[in-house]
């Protein structure tokens, strides 16, 4: 294979060590919580609400409305756009439709409130559950039920061509990691998704399999 057919293949990895995080730092900067609303009619947008405030990223675009006074659930307006949660359901007002009963995957809003806080790449395994989140210049390695988290900065990264791999290397007091992610799809056989990615991990000499993808 030409090098120009490998750095195709790989393109997705490729994506990690250029991402940019273009969320705004009002955004990032304060404690949130994201949703992921599917409507009926198959519509979906994602909700971040933050400082009495939500962003709407919708089909049409972004919107920003702030918290109004309601007297059951949230309410945020602005004119004549209007979002409300109230009882785990969502309503949306906005000049191109109206939407109600409108439900959070919360599964697609773990990995939408990870893009948005500025990660590039998230994966998963299971038995036991671990999270591996990497962002331009740290990784995040979460472990165990009792999701004990392990921060690396000073990452060391190279890349096989061969295997079609990023390999992540990183060290910090006593916890050694190496991250391997390999451009080759990957079953998840808890929640039977396929990504894009196979991750190998190796942490303090333990072996950990799951799948990934990137989020940028």
């Amino acid at each position: 294979m030409r090098f120009n057919d490998l750095a195709i293949y790989l393109m997705p990895l490729f994506a990690l060590l250029a991402c940019t995080n273009n969320t705004p730092a009002n955004v990032r900067n304060s404690p949130t919580v994201t949703y992921v609303y599917e409507c009926p009619g198959n519509f979906a947008f994602i909700a971040r609400t933050q400082n009495n405030s939500v962003w709407l990223f919708l089909p049409t675009g972004t919107l920003h409305l702030p918290l109004t006074t309601s007297l059951s659930g949230e309410k945020y307006s602005k004119q004549n756009k209007l979002f409300g949660i109230r009882n785990n359901e969502a309503q949306l007002i906005t000049e191109s439709g109206e939407h109600y009963n409108c439900k959070n995957n919360r599964q697609k809003a773990i990995w939408e409130h990870a893009k948005l806080n500025g990660v590039g790449f998230r994966g998963t395994g299971n038995e036991p559950p671990w999270v591996i989140e990497i962002s331009q210049n740290k990784l995040n390695f979460i472990q165990g039920y009792n999701q004990k988290q392990h921060t690396f900065t000073k990452l060391k990264i190279s890349t096989n061509l061969n295997r079609h791999s990023l390999i992540y290397r990183a060290n910090k007091a006593d916890n050694v990691i190496k991250a391997t992610l390999v451009s080759k799809p990957c079953n998840d056989t808890m929640s039977d998704n396929t990504f894009e990615t196979t991750i190998s991990i190796i942490f303090n000499k333990q072996h950990y399999n799951g799948c990934g993808k990137s989020l940028h």
